[in-house]
């Protein structure tokens, strides 16, 4: 049977890697143009066939431009196609059953939050896109021509079109000149060659395919990411996961002694020769040294992990919590200001609800009364980032991370530490009674909120919870401990501890809603993985 029509993608310049959709339709052939030499010689990699580019020049983006613009020069044989950019996932038949319902020849999503690409323009323009004078050049052609202000927006990182129409070529040939000859930026010039050749974007619209849906889902490009603290647990842990996806990963920590900072080398000894791997020492309190790092690297975003941890020793050194949480966190805005990084994701804290009584604790809180200098850094760190976000327009996602666990984890904090003692026959100390709960996290969790935060865009300033979802108790913790090591624990029960709090317990509706986060790990789960790893590295 002949195919209903082609799917296809372009990656060029190792901008995006090739994924397998989620939801693939068997009536249609599927093709991947691409300038990597390894999926190259493969021919074939799942259900993509996979070619080289057609058109090749030095000019990346272009490069795929053309390849989204020319279908009728592509596939000649085909009737019908569908081209989806190389971060876009299609997830349902949803798509298909628009092309079977509307019988039109040319769909295309929405603009998520636009519908005037005249405010496309400025926002282009005050993120520094393109030149300015490029801009005010196109922008010119559109306003003389009288092309009207909110005709529609659309976005083309998906698009379907009865490419070998005669009015569908001549859009597709006004398209490509603009490009060609103007801004790269494809959104600015398509609404106005569909205006220019009679069509009406209001009737080629489908659902937005940038925000996240069960129709479809939106992964970053191949970023370059700056990791604060990313020799620490959580940030190495990130940055592991990072390099796996083909992102370029730089890294800066002060391998400080608040534990022991061999294991900080531990963490990153097995990345420091990979490529799209940077490692920077230094502290974030150092303007220069951040100055050197900004300006020898461009960064598309930054995951801000480097902190002061503690609670209790934030009681005993305020003065150095603050200077590192608050003023290390102003130095990284200002570099992200004045280098024009336009995404950040910081590691907040559940410690921010101090010691809420509410059963759940929700991102609406109020969080006006923490009980630690830590937990009252981290809120005043949420609260610089707000600052900065409306200023300058960083986009911005605050993830507040409930006890966080598993591989790597600090050698201080209460798991790590029990483990530690209990097989060394030592008595844990246990403060309070042992009904204090705490929202347990697997590692893993936590860096799959961390790669949905950096996908989102709905809003451009966010708080999220990032929890296990099942609260437990010290005692509970222990004993699961003690199932898993197949031995009793001595215990020492002592007074509570200033700046501990009762519980905490997150609410993760929010995030499942609008990240699609899901924790996967049980605690039990994770304290068997967590002891594996310890017994393993010996």
């Amino acid at each position: 049977m002949k195919s209903a029509g082609v799917v296809y993608t372009c990656l060029t310049g190792n901008y995006d890697t090739l994924r397998q959709p989620t939801y693939i339709n068997r009536n249609w052939d599927y093709v991947c143009f691409t300038d990597d030499e390894k999926l190259i010689e493969q021919k074939n990699v799942g259900v993509w066939e996979i070619r080289s580019l057609v058109y090749a020049e030095k000019d990346n983006a272009l490069n795929n431009r053309y390849h989204k613009i020319n279908p009728h020069k592509l596939f000649p044989e085909y009737e019908q196609s569908v081209y989806v950019d190389g971060n876009v996932d299609v997830c349902s038949p949803y798509l298909f059953r628009q092309i079977e319902k509307r019988k039109t020849n040319l769909l295309l999503p929405k603009h998520f939050c636009r519908d005037c690409v005249y405010e496309e323009f400025a926002e282009v323009e005050k993120l520094g896109y393109d030149k300015p004078e490029v801009l005010k050049k196109q922008f010119d052609i559109l306003k003389e021509a009288g092309f009207p202000e909110h005709y529609g927006l659309g976005e083309n990182n998906i698009l379907y079109r009865r490419h070998n129409e005669p009015a569908l070529i001549h859009v597709m040939e006004d398209w490509w000149y603009f490009l060609e000859n103007y801004s790269r930026r494809d959104q600015l010039s398509f609404v106005y060659v569909l205006w220019k050749n009679g069509f009406d974007i209001k009737n080629h619209l489908i659902k937005n395919a940038r925000n996240q849906s069960k129709e479809f889902a939106l992964f970053p490009h191949n970023l370059r990411l700056l990791i604060t603290g990313g020799a620490g647990f959580i940030g190495s842990s990130t940055a592991d996961r990072m390099l796996k996806k083909g992102y370029k990963v730089t890294v800066i920590d002060n391998f400080n002694d608040y534990y022991d900072p061999a294991i900080k080398e531990r963490n990153v000894a097995q990345n420091l020769k990979k490529d799209g791997y940077k490692l920077y020492r230094g502290d974030i309190c150092d303007r220069a040294f951040l100055e050197k790092v900004f300006s020898e690297n461009k960064f598309d975003a930054v995951l801000h992990f480097a902190a002061r941890a503690g609670v209790r020793p934030s009681l005993e050194q305020p003065e150095e919590y603050v200077k590192t949480n608050i003023e290390g966190t102003v130095n990284i805005l200002e570099a992200m200001r004045r280098y024009k990084v336009m995404k950040l994701v910081l590691a907040s804290s559940s410690s921010v609800y101090g010691n809420s009584k509410a059963r759940k604790f929700s991102e609406k809180l109020n969080v006006s009364q923490p009980i630690s200098p830590y937990a009252a850094t981290k809120l005043a760190d949420e609260q610089l980032v707000y600052t900065y976000s409306k200023l300058f327009d960083i986009s911005a996602v605050c993830l507040r991370f409930f006890t966080v666990f598993g591989p790597r984890q600090r050698p201080d904090l209460a798991i790590h530490k029990f483990i530690r003692l209990i097989e060394n026959n030592e008595k844990i100390p246990l403060y309070g009674n042992g009904k204090t709960k705490r929202d347990y996290t697997y590692i893993s969790d936590i860096v799959d909120g961390v790669e949905a935060a950096l996908a989102y865009s709905r809003r451009s300033y966010d708080i999220f919870n990032l929890g296990g979802g099942s609260p437990v108790t010290l005692l509970q913790m222990v004993r699961t401990i003690e199932k898993v090591l197949g031995k009793k624990a001595a215990i020492e029960f002592l007074p509570m501890q200033p700046g501990d709090v009762d519980k905490t317990a997150a609410d993760i509706s929010k995030a499942k809603k609008f990240l699609k986060y899901k924790p996967k790990v049980s605690f039990e789960e994770g304290i068997r993985n967590f002891v594996e790893w310890r017994r393993q590295k010996g």
